[in-house]
This record gives C-alpha cells, sequence and structure tokens, in this order.
C-alpha cells in the first residue's frame, strides 16, 4: 500500500499465499523425513527440516523474483521476501552463515538485474541483519514483549 495506490487484494492474496508456503513446506518436510527414516535408521530431523526450509525457500524466492522482474510493480512482493527472511531465522532457526547471504543475494541481484544498484545492497544488508535480530531474539528473548518488538 502506498498513499496514491490501495493493494488490498494483493494483501489478501498474499495472506493466503503465505499460509500456502507454510503448509507444503511442512507436508514437504514431513514427508522427506519419512523417507528418510524408511530408507536410514538414523535420521536427523531438524538437518532434514534445515535443508528442505533452505531448498524450498531459495527456489520460491528465487522463482518469484524471476517472474516479476523487469516489471513496474515488482517491489509490491518485497513482502514475500521479507517472509523468507522471518520464516528461515524465526521459525527454522537455521544456522545461516554470512557468506550463505552473500551467495544468496548476489545470485538474487543478478537475476533481478540490480547489481550496480546501491538500493539493492542497502536492502541485502537489511535483510541479513534482520535475520540475524530475528534469530538472537528467537534464542536469548527473556521476556514475552520480545515478541512484539
Amino acid at each position: 500500500m502506498t498513499l496514491t495506490h490501495w493493494y488490498v487484494p494483493a494483501l489478501v492474496t498474499s495472506v493466503f499465499f503465505l499460509l500456502g508456503i507454510i503448509t507444503l513446506y511442512w507436508t514437504l518436510a514431513d514427508r522427506a523425513i519419512k523417507w528418510c527414516t524408511a530408507h536410514h535408521k538414523a535420521v536427523d530431523k531438524e538437518q532434514i527440516r534445515t535443508t528442505v526450509g533452505l531448498v524450498y525457500l531459495a527456489i520460491l524466492i528465487l522463482s518469484l523474483q524471476l517472474i516479476v522482474s523487469h516489471q513496474s510493480i515488482s517491489w509490491v512482493f518485497i513482502n514475500f521476501q521479507i517472509f523468507a527472511v522471518v520464516f528461515v531465522s524465526y521459525f527454522l532457526l537455521l544456522g545461516i552463515k554470512v557468506w550463505h547471504w552473500a551467495i544468496t543475494a548476489i545470485l538474487f541481484m543478478l537475476i533481478d538485474g540490480t547489481i550496480s544498484q546501491t538500493l539493492s545492497w542497502l536492502y541485502t544488508v537489511v535483510f541479513v541483519t534482520l535475520f540475524f535480530v530475528m534469530k538472537w531474539l528467537k534464542l536469548h528473548r527473556h521476556f514475552n514483549y520480545w515478541d512484539f518488538i
């Protein structure tokens, strides 16, 4: 939403889209765990969820960016990227390193064609910072009001 445009249909659509993303992730992760359990004796469920989550969100975000890149309203889809950062950092609590972020950001900017733009690098710094802050809050929060911050 901006001062001149009201994207209520996009808001409603994105809520259901994000709920579908979560549902599909849990379905894929559970199936991967069942398959690995059937074929191997020792299975680390968190490692499987981590791997499925990383691959799933990388494919989702990069394919979505390929679809909307070079369109005038591509900025509207930034909420999906923010959701991916929050999902990966807070809900999955993945141990992503800074170099993982660097590779992903460069690949993302190459697909989008914005690698030479300063604003893309600024967004990358903001997203990486958001990731580490969300992860820190998940691990170290001591009071319930931190959830709202």
